[in-house]
């Protein structure tokens, strides 16, 4: 069993220095992502009432209940994975 000392995990170097590097940058991957998410919406909103049809009302209310739809399905789906397997959990999604 290798041994960590508590000073080079503190500081950022040794055994645990990937992990603190790759942070930044799922953090910048993450709020793009749901930026991208949230502004695509209202800017295709238009196009997409006019390609389908349906009231400006209609499709927001079916792009809110997704939303709602996600995070409630989230809790069970998220507390399934256990602490073992958010790796698997996050590579099928």
């Amino acid at each position: 069993m290798q041994h960590i000392q508590a000073d080079a995990a503190a500081t950022g170097t040794g055994v645990r220095a990937r992990p603190r590097a790759v942070l930044p940058a799922l953090c910048a991957t993450q709020i793009t992502s749901w930026g991208i998410v949230y502004y695509a919406f209202p800017v295709l909103l238009p196009r997409l009432t006019a390609d389908t049809g349906w009231s400006t009302n209609a499709a927001t209310a079916t792009f809110s209940l997704a939303l709602l739809v996600s995070a409630v399905a989230g809790i069970p789906i998220g507390s399934s994975t256990g602490p073992a397997a958010p790796r698997a959990a996050g590579t099928t999604a």
